[in-house]
């Protein structure tokens, strides 16, 4: 395997995408970089990044990188500090949202 190439990963990525009212991106994003500092305090969470959708700008990706399932379904969930960082953010999301978990399997990087 070439040194560039990535292999498997036991970690698991939380995948949430959330539609957020118009007007209220920079809102959502400064009220988020704070929920990242609670998520990331979870035992079981290797980091947390935010992405913005390119051609829906009220359109992110939350992605949560955790170092198991149970870290994030047994831990987390349910936890004071999933608690807290809910209430940060959901005051500017619009519907609900469906975590999905998936588990890294290969990547390769330009050098």
């Amino acid at each position: 395997m070439p040194s560039n190439v990535v292999a498997e990963s036991e970690e698991v990525i939380e995948l949430v995408t959330v539609q957020i009212r118009e007007g209220q991106q920079q809102a959502f994003e400064r009220a988020y970089e704070q929920a990242m500092a609670v998520i990331v305090r979870s035992p079981g969470c290797s980091g947390v990044v935010l992405n913005r959708c390119v051609e829906e700008p009220q359109k992110y990706v939350l992605a949560v990188t955790w170092e198991t399932l149970e870290a994030h379904t047994q831990g987390y969930r349910g936890s004071e500090l999933s608690r807290e960082a809910k209430s940060l953010i959901g005051v500017y999301r619009m519907g609900s949202t469906s975590p999905e978990h998936y588990r890294h399997v290969a990547s390769i990087q330009k050098r």
